[in-house]
Formats: structure tokens, sequence, C-alpha cells
């Protein structure tokens, strides 16, 4: 078995929930210029059920003395996106996480949005656009 030195700490997942916790990484200068600037490193965790609830503990090995982790939890047909730091012994979570539908996108602004696709030659191609006859007629 493998041995991991480091912090753990644990959440409480209740029924129908399954929460993954990711730690981010940032990248050394040396290394910028192959690699991106940040990268993120899924938890090993290990689950205890406890009645309806589950609980999870997460494990970071070789922590620096500040982690930022993102936390997913995902129901049914939706996730709840959540940040938090590991700072000392003290995991800190932001008291307002996102929730995103499946089939929508979450904004505290209102926008529009259009969808589009790239095609082979990397341009870009609107999905719901009228035919090309009907813009010229218009124009």
């Amino acid at each position: 078995m493998e041995s991991i030195q480091g912090k753990h700490f644990s959440i409480t997942d209740p029924q129908g929930v399954s929460t993954v916790i990711y730690r981010v990484n940032k990248t050394e200068k040396e290394f910028l210029n192959e690699y991106p600037k940040f990268t993120v490193e899924r938890l090993v965790s290990a689950e205890e059920l406890k009645g309806n609830l589950k609980k999870k503990t997460f494990f970071i090995d070789e922590p620096n003395y500040e982690e930022q982790l993102i936390i997913l939890s995902f129901a049914g047909d939706k996730v709840v996106v959540n940040i938090g730091i590991l700072e000392d012994n003290k995991v800190r979570i932001s008291k307002k996480p996102i929730p995103i539908k499946f089939d929508t996108l979450y904004s505290e602004k209102q926008g529009i949005y259009k969808e589009f696709k790239y095609t082979p030659n990397l341009r870009k191609a609107n999905i719901n656009n009228r035919s090309r006859n009907n813009r010229r007629n218009k124009a």
C-alpha cells in the first residue's frame, strides 16, 4: 500500500451527492514555456458510510503552506463548484458556491450566449445561422 506524507481533511456528502476535490498547482518558472501556468491534481480520498451519509477523507501529499482547492459536488443534473484554501491545519471554503446545470451557463450578469462550433479549418460557424440567401436579401 502506498504511504502518503501530508495532511488530510474530511467532508460529509448527503445521499445522492458525490464530491471530488482538486489541488491547484502553479507551474515553476523554468517550465512555463512548455507547460500551462496552472494544473490541477485530483486528491486521493477514502470513503466511509455512516447511515445515509458518506464521509470522505481527502489527502494532500507534501502540501505547501497554503493550498488552493477546487471542489466539485455532483448531484443529479447539476454540479456545485466551490473553491477552498488549505492553510496550516484549516480548510476554508467559500460561502457562495456556483451552481451549474448541465443545460445552462451560469452568470450573475445577464447576457446573450450564442451557440457555435469550430470547423476543421478553425473558422467559427454559428449553429443558428440564417441561410446565406436570407442575409443577402436583408443587407
